[in-house]
């Protein structure tokens, strides 16, 4: 929440020139904890705070730059934990109370090839990572991004994610090649997740839910 504060203060001391009323900065505030809680560089936020010069951002306003080399998507709603920002669950105090936090529930900014492959190796057994070969899986992933991108109701990076979760939860399942042995859960996978992403749309629950409820 400092950090929040501190570069809040830089923005109106340096970019607009003012403090203006709490009730109209505060998406700004908001727009600076997602990219803080997105582990955005230091630079990178105050290159995206230069260009605004207006009393409110809203998360909505920032820039598409920001979503540069990754897989993810401005815009774009992901159900598959490791691309959401959650807000921390309420906390019992020693006293006896309950501390809550700020509700909000955001996509993930930067997301990467990488990302996947390093998700896939930190779930599977070490022996199986022995097996495992990262330059073909590394290829192995974009040839599935590329595979699912024309599949109605599919956000492709979500789809694989599920798809790895559910691979290594059979027990049954061995690593022979790699990643790719994650396909033997398509027939499993994409019937429910197209089913949960077409009711997710048509109830309205596939929106973030900003800081300080902007």
């Amino acid at each position: 929440m400092e950090r929040e504060l501190t570069y809040l203060m830089w923005y109106f001391e340096n970019v607009l020139g003012y403090c203006p009323d709490e009730s109209v900065w505060l998406p700004t505030r908001a727009s600076i904890a997602y990219m803080l809680d997105s582990e955005l560089s230091e630079q990178d936020i105050i290159t995206e705070l230069k260009r605004h010069r207006t009393e409110s951002i809203h998360p909505n306003d920032l820039s598409e730059r920001l979503w540069d080399k990754s897989l993810l998507q401005k815009g774009h709603f992901y159900f598959h934990k490791a691309l959401q920002i959650v807000s921390p669950a309420p906390v019992l105090k020693k006293d006896g109370t309950v501390e809550y936090s700020d509700d909000y529930l955001e996509m993930r900014i930067q997301f990467t090839e990488e990302d996947i492959l390093d998700y896939f190796y930190h779930h599977i057994a070490k022996q199986d990572q022995d097996l495992c070969d990262p330059k073909k899986d590394i290829k192995t992933i974009a040839y599935l991004i590329k595979r699912f991108s024309n599949i109605e109701n599919v956000e492709p990076v979500d789809l694989i994610l599920c798809l790895i979760d559910d691979f290594i939860n059979k027990t049954e399942n061995t690593i022979n090649d790699g990643v790719i042995d994650v396909l033997k859960s398509l027939s499993n996978v994409l019937p429910w997740y197209q089913n949960d992403y077409k009711n997710a749309a048509a109830a309205g629950l596939n929106k973030p839910r900003w800081h300080y409820g902007v």
